[in-house]
């Protein structure tokens, strides 16, 4: 069926407990914990949703445990609302075989965070921004 999306490599439904997680940004250009996992997750989507009304950016990073390190992972410019993450589909442009522009504006594929892993985020502007997560925790 042309137009159909499927998650890349579904054979079986995915383990884990699906659960959603809404935080607010409450400080200016400083890293907030949006997220700590508790046991390995994997993040579906990332939406980032702004109610000031103007273009704010926003980063995202994770916090490796293993070696105390805070990752970029991810930059967006966001008006209203604005996926950052969202699930590999069959057909996807985000992969390919070619080189991409280095200022593209790209939508990251799905991230999965070990036991004790922290999705942070970071925006110039304080209590505007709200970043919600569509996760599974306990995948195998």
């Amino acid at each position: 069926m042309p137009g159909y999306a499927y998650p890349v490599g579904a054979t079986e439904a995915d383990t884990g407990t699906a659960k959603g997680v809404t935080k607010q940004i409450t400080s200016a250009n400083t890293l907030i914990t949006i997220y700590t996992a508790s046991s390995k997750t994997k993040v579906n989507s990332v939406l980032v949703s702004n109610s000031l009304g103007t273009i704010l950016p926003v980063e995202l990073y994770v916090y490796r445990t293993a070696d105390t390190t805070n990752y970029f992972v991810g930059k967006s410019r966001v008006l209203k609302s604005e996926y950052m993450a969202l699930p590999l589909v069959s057909g996807d442009t985000r992969v390919s075989d070619t080189a991409d522009s280095p200022t593209a504006n790209k939508t990251l594929t799905e991230i999965v965070l070990q036991s004790g892993d922290i999705i942070k985020a970071k925006c110039p502007i304080e209590d505007v921004i709200n970043v919600t997560l569509d996760l599974k925790e306990g995948v195998s």
